[in-house]
């Protein structure tokens, strides 16, 4: 965990503590991946609800809610905005041109969570203080004129963003073997990105190549892409490992 972090988790760790000092409803700015298994001792549900909250089942970045047990928050309550930009060149733009366009206008990481986008639909999470401004200074992506709209939660709720299926199969789990596998790569290559602190297993970095993916794993390699180990679906008759996972793109 780097200092960054450390920091992050002392912040909330102090929101708590505020939050149940004053008997108040308190929300976080948006957390990133890395820090949710750091976090997930601290939800609870005793005197105090301490929840986390993503507007769709595929998000990686949510906030967290804190507020006394015989108190309820309404969705409507939720600080996040879901912003659906329109552009012209539909089909062209990708999730970095998105994420550096917003950083580009001064936004801090925290402001602002997934960015979905599927064929011609482009949704981003923001906290609600902050999408006011995005709305009135972010005009273009990638030189492309934009329009920006709030739209419900319902309209993500059951968004899937684009994957491909594959199915794959190896003598082992093995991490270093699966992903030469998907994306196509020699093992020596695959550990040369290890060694580089190319890969990410669950939103945290690692150099394990010799160690056995688990279903629901999600695996990140820098510059290829990203995907999630669905399912082992069992052995081949020569003996192999077969298993099925879903490719983001």
């Amino acid at each position: 965990m780097n200092k960054e972090e450390k920091i992050a988790l002392n912040h909330i760790d102090e929101m708590i503590l505020k939050a149940k000092n004053e008997y108040s409803v308190y929300y976080t700015d948006f957390i990133p991946p890395s820090l949710w298994p750091s976090l997930e001792k601290k939800l609870s549900a005793s005197d105090f609800i301490i929840e986390k909250i993503v507007p769709n089942q595929f998000c990686e970045y949510g906030i967290i809610a804190m507020y006394p047990e015989y108190m309820e928050i309404s969705e409507s309550e939720i600080p996040i905005e879901v912003l659906k930009i329109d552009t012209l060149d539909k089909g062209k733009i990708n999730h970095r041109d998105v994420l550096g366009a917003v950083l580009n206008l001064g936004i801090k990481r925290e402001k602002i969570g997934d960015i979905f986008i599927k064929d011609d639909e482009i949704y981003l999470m923001a906290v609600e203080n902050m999408a006011e401004y995005i709305k009135s200074n972010l005009i273009k992506i990638k030189n492309s004129p934009i329009r920006i709209k709030e739209v419900d939660f319902k309209k993500i709720k059951d968004f899937t963003p684009n994957y491909k299926e594959m199915i794959i199969s190896g003598s082992s789990l093995r991490f270093d073997l699966v992903l030469s596998k998907v994306f196509n790569l020699s093992r020596s290559e695959v550990q040369k990105l290890f060694a580089n602190n190319k890969v990410k297993r669950n939103h945290l970095m690692t150099n394990k190549y010799k160690s056995d993916l688990d279903e629901g794993d999600i695996v990140s390699l820098r510059g290829y892409g990203r995907f999630k180990l669905v399912e082992v679906l069992g052995t081949t008759r020569k003996g192999n490992i077969q298993i099925r996972i879903n490719l983001f793109y």
